[in-house]
């Protein structure tokens, strides 16, 4: 675990700059997974997996968000934004949206199917 401070005051000035002129809600978090998309891009191997004592190289780059089910946001899941280092940060935000919305009202078959699975588990 680490804790790094960051000066964000610029980043918040352009993202107010963005919600202006696109209407759209797009926050820090939509910024930060942009912001690793593209330190990905610029570093593939840390796009790898080890699998049997062999290391693969992702074909994609892709962020996983968490997504608050319920207001409190004490119920999360999450939705994944497939190549990321090629989507612009409103299209990620407009991504999430979707998901999110999706995730929420309980039209995600993912989610739905997750949840299935797991009510189905023992409650320890």
């Amino acid at each position: 675990y680490g804790v790094v401070d960051v000066e964000v005051d610029r980043a918040l000035q352009y993202l107010e700059e963005v919600r202006k002129k696109t209407g759209k809600h797009i926050t820090l978090t939509h910024m930060v997974g942009k912001a690793i998309a593209e330190a990905i891009r610029r570093n593939p191997d840390c796009n790898s997996i080890l699998r049997w004592g062999k290391i693969y190289r992702r074909k994609t780059i892709d962020v996983f968000y968490l997504v608050a089910v319920d207001k409190d946001g004490k119920d999360l899941s999450g939705t994944l934004v497939r190549d990321a280092d090629q989507k612009t940060l409103l299209q990620i935000a407009e991504h999430l949206e979707e998901k999110a919305a999706a995730i929420r009202s309980g039209k995600d078959k993912s989610f739905a199917q997750m949840t299935g699975l797991v009510g189905k588990l023992p409650g320890w």
